[in-house]
Order: structure tokens, then C-alpha cells, then sequence
């Protein structure tokens, strides 16, 4: 799924690549980025809105891609409500996981936060949702969220916002989203170290 390009600007590519410098000297193992969708009036008939966000592990050449469906499952067939986290490789799906199948969302002016991980960890990448929280779902996501794929990228180096930005948005009934914003994103080195950087851009 592609959604229209965006574009940050050169200030925070360079502060990205500033940080870079200190974190890759070790070598970037986990990636965390925080969202909110504000959401205006859900419609349960329709199912809709529907968003999906997305994380690439080594920038646009990036043979894997995680995607997070809100409010809908995509794959192997569409199915209502909750969420669905997913791999694809080599534009074929590898993994996935439904999470709350059929709850749809259901509460008007309702604002919906998580985490996305994506975590590198040998051979394997991994992506969950940790420290969601919303009206319609309460407290979502943990360990039981994640999903992994085997991987030979070695680390998260080449991991871009502006990726996630990219390939994230409202794929239906945008009319019904007041704000969808990647608000802060942290990278984790091998050797425990991490950098914050607020980012508080939409995918538009």
C-alpha cells in the first residue's frame, strides 16, 4: 500500500543524521515510534474510518514492510473492526496477527495513542504495538502483539520517519479523521543507549 510521498524538509534530515552519527556508531536495534488518531465520528455500519501506518527497517530499499490496520484487517481477506499487524516481503505477506477482531471503533471525538516497535534481534525483526490506549479498546497491545520475520539486515540503521510518513494514512472514510500524527520517535542502540526526536507530523 503506497500513499502519497511527504516530504520532511532538511532541517530534520539533518537532525536525523546528527543523531545517527552517535547512535549507528554502535548500531540502531530497536526502533519505537509514538502515534495518535483523533478520530470525529466513527461509523459502525460502515466500519469506517480505516487507517494504516506503516514502519520500513532499512529505508525505501527496505524488502520488508510492517504495516498496523486500524479498525480493519486486510489480509488475507478484509474482515471488520479492531487490528491487524503484518509483514510483507517482497511484496508478499510473511506474517500477521489479528488483535480484537470485530470491535470496531465506536465512540465520537475519541483520540487513540500507541507505540510501534520494531526491533531487531539477531536474525529476526520483530513489530508490536505496546502502551495503546483508547476508548473504544481500552489498554491494547503488549507482547503478545508482536510478529517476526526473519531478516539479514543486521541492524535498523537505515530507518527513516519520513518512510513511516510515507506509506502511512487514511485509507477509507478520511472524512471521518480529525488528525492522524506521528508524535515522537526513540532509537535504541546495541549498546542501550536513546535518542528522542519529536517529529508531530501528519501523513498527508
Amino acid at each position: 500500500m503506497k500513499f502519497e510521498r511527504f516530504n520532511f524538509g532538511l532541517a530534520l534530515q539533518l537532525i536525523l543524521r546528527t543523531v545517527a552519527a552517535s547512535v549507528h556508531a554502535q548500531d540502531v536495534v530497536r526502533v519505537e515510534e509514538d502515534w495518535a488518531l483523533q478520530v470525529l465520528e466513527p461509523d459502525e455500519q460502515l466500519n469506517s474510518p480505516q487507517i494504516t501506518t506503516a514502519m520500513l527497517p532499512a529505508g525505501p530499499a527496505s524488502s520488508t514492510i510492517f504495516f498496523l490496520d486500524i479498525n480493519h484487517g486486510s489480509a488475507p481477506d478484509y474482515s471488520a473492526g479492531g487490528l491487524q499487524l503484518r509483514a510483507d516481503q517482497y511484496g508478499e505477506g510473511s506474517a500477521r496477527k489479528r488483535l480484537l477482531s470485530g470491535d470496531k471503533l465506536s465512540h465520537a471525538s475519541e483520540t487513540i495513542t500507541w507505540t510501534q516497535v520494531m526491533l531487531q534481534q539477531g536474525n529476526q525483526l520483530k513489530f508490536g504495538i505496546v502502551y495503546g490506549q483508547s476508548q473504544t479498546w481500552s489498554s491494547f497491545g503488549g507482547s503478545e502483539s508482536f510478529i517476526n520475520v526473519a531478516s539479514n539486515t543486521g541492524s535498523l540503521n537505515a530507518y527513516r520517519p519520513t518512510d513511516s510518513l510515507s506509506n502511512s494514512g487514511t485509507v477509507y472514510a478520511g472524512n471521518r479523521v480529525a488528525a492522524l500524527t506521528l508524535l515522537r520517535v526513540r532509537l535504541f542502540s546495541s549498546l542501550g543507549q536513546m535518542v528522542e526526536i519529536p517529529i508531530n507530523q501528519s501523513p498527508h
